[in-house]
């Protein structure tokens, strides 16, 4: 008798593991990055945010940057990938003769920086170079390719590896930069 409550206890125990282990083996709905040991990412939304066109404005400046071309256009920054071009965000060090006149002008820690479109820029000379997004900095707005991540439980939005919080403010929502991932 008690060999027999034993066994169903241990094939009970077995089954709850197995339904268990199950449920979460089929939870694909995430992805895990770990770029830090220390903490994960997990995107919300498992397909990136990706805006295409098949042709830049006729306006679009050409800016070779390390053998590559980069659209400028409003902004925007476009690289022509699989026969369409697709927005992406530029890297450190691009500079531009002129900025479009709707970015956002702010200072953090004594230093200038001018932001559009998830695109931080400090001015060298008559020139713009994007640079590091500034740890602290609010900006109003993120760009439509930012995504939703949770960190350690928490709400933030990643784009260009800036990790952001929002934030209410007196000027409404705002998103903080607070690092890289």
């Amino acid at each position: 008798m008690k060999t027999l409550i034993k066994k169903t206890i241990s094939t009970i125990i077995i089954i709850c593991f197995a339904i268990v282990y199950n449920t979460f083996a089929q939870h694909r709905d995430v992805v895990v990055v770990k770029r830090n040991p220390k903490r994960n990412v997990i995107y919300v939304n498992p397909s990136p945010n990706v805006r295409v066109v098949r042709a830049v404005p006729s306006e679009a400046r050409i800016i070779h940057f390390r053998n590559v071309p980069y659209y400028f256009h409003a902004g925007l920054y476009y690289n022509f990938i699989g026969g369409r071009y697709v927005v992406v965000a530029p890297p450190r060090g691009l500079r531009v003769s002129v900025l479009p006149s709707h970015y956002f002008y702010f200072q953090v820690s004594g230093m200038s920086y001018y932001y559009l479109e998830g695109v931080y820029y400090a001015q060298k000379g008559k020139e713009f170079e994007v640079t590091q997004a500034p740890v602290g900095a609010l900006v109003p707005k993120l760009p439509h390719e930012a995504e939703k991540v949770t960190i350690e439980g928490k709400i933030f939005y990643e784009f260009d590896n800036t990790i952001y919080k929002c934030i209410e403010t007196n000027q409404g929502f705002q998103y903080e930069v607070v690092g890289e991932k």
